[in-house]
């Protein structure tokens, strides 16, 4: 009857609290130098084939997108350093032809109306975007231009046929001169007028 008792309280106690069980043995996994090669051939082998986690996804996008700023950077810098290039090119061309000695004509119309509204050291410069414009004539008509319009007279004024007359046409690129410099000419802009000093 006795061990009946010791029986039963010892089942309800395992039952009750588990942690009173016999522990479950523990295994030690010896490996062995043959099987550690093995296993590291093995993930070679696999690695490339394994999917990226979201780290390595999102450290792979950040890695790209910094090297694009990069490249991004150096691109803006090579421009910057192009267009600082070309205005010390045009300055020192500018410089070059004011105090160059080219003589303006004085028996074109063109000329002869620049001369009265134009300050005298402009004249030389007037003359050439003259001269690639419509060769220096009053007459001369360009276009089409891709908007349908045509341009008129020596300073080729952009759909005001008044700009036929010389003094008329002198006046109206007089103003634009006075609001944007040569800048409204192209052949200021692509140094065509250039070939003219």
């Amino acid at each position: 009857m006795r061990s009946k008792i010791l029986a039963t309280v010892l089942i309800l106690t395992t039952v009750v609290n588990p942690s009173v069980a016999v522990a479950e043995p523990t295994y030690e996994v010896k490996i062995a130098e043959k099987d550690a090669k093995i296993a590291k051939v093995v993930r070679e082998i696999a690695e490339p084939y394994s999917l990226p986690t979201k780290d390595e996804k999102a450290q792979k996008q950040i890695e790209k997108y910094v090297k694009k700023l990069a490249e991004e950077k150096k691109k803006a810098e090579a421009k910057r350093k192009a267009e600082a290039t070309k205005k010390a090119t045009v300055k020192r061309v500018a410089v070059r032809v004011a105090s160059s000695n080219v003589k303006v004509p004085d028996s074109n119309a063109c000329v002869v109306a620049m001369k009265k509204v134009f300050p005298k050291n402009l004249w030389r410069i007037g003359y050439a975007i003259m001269q690639a414009e419509s060769g220096a004539r009053p007459n001369a008509i360009g276009g089409p231009n891709y908007n349908g319009t045509y341009d008129y007279g020596c300073w080729q004024i952009n759909d005001t046929p008044r700009a036929l007359d010389p003094d008329v046409g002198t006046k109206i690129a007089w103003y634009k001169y006075n609001h944007s410099g040569w800048y409204p000419w192209t052949v200021y802009k692509t140094g065509a007028y250039l070939r003219y000093f």
